[in-house]
């Protein structure tokens, strides 16, 4: 990589960096620390390996249930508590749901000395028809935060959808890989 190719890469990650802070998706952070990581050594390791096989490419995704710990290479866990339907509407929203869902969730850091945060944009959300959904802004109380190492958080996040009961929550330990890392079903009631 070229000098000029390293800054640059710096400045689009310090950008984004702040971007990230003033919107409040402190997940941003997380993805900027990636791309440093990624910038300051971590380029050369990847550039002698050989290209990604059609068998890793389409690993099985592991499904999983409400109150199944899902362990992510021994750094975190997540856990999909419950799934509830809420009343609670946002008369603001141009987002027209007859249901709403909030799903509540547990993350512990295991193993990261960086501290951790899953943030709703960690996740993909199916209806049953397959229809991918969109956060929804009312029912969701707890907010994800950053944790240290040895620490956990409990938090909600909303969704608004119109078919069915259940949902396919698909986890992304790298939202860039495009490959998730778990896929959770869950009944809402």
């Amino acid at each position: 990589m070229s000098k000029k190719s390293i800054i640059i890469t710096i400045l689009i990650a310090f950008f984004t960096f702040i971007a990230g802070y003033f919107v409040g998706d402190a997940s941003a952070i997380r993805r900027v620390n990636k791309a440093i990581d990624s910038v300051s050594g971590k380029v050369q390791d990847t550039e002698d390996k050989p290209a990604s096989t059609p068998s890793e490419l389409s690993k099985e995704v592991k499904t999983y249930n409400i109150g199944d710990i899902i362990n992510i290479n021994n750094q975190y866990t997540v856990t999909i508590n419950k799934a509830f339907l809420t009343k609670d509407r946002n008369e603001f929203s141009d987002q027209k749901a007859s249901k709403v869902a909030v799903i509540e969730y547990t993350y512990k850091n295991l193993n990261c000395d960086k501290g951790i945060g899953i943030f709703d944009t960690d996740f993909k959300v199916y209806d049953e028809k397959g229809n991918v959904l969109e956060t929804y802004p009312a029912g969701a109380e707890k907010n994800p935060q950053q944790i240290a190492k040895g620490k956990q958080c409990t938090a909600e996040m909303a969704y608004g959808f119109n078919e069915g009961n259940k949902l396919e929550l698909d986890f992304y330990d790298n939202i860039f890989s495009g490959n998730s890392s778990a896929k959770i079903i869950v009944d809402v009631k």
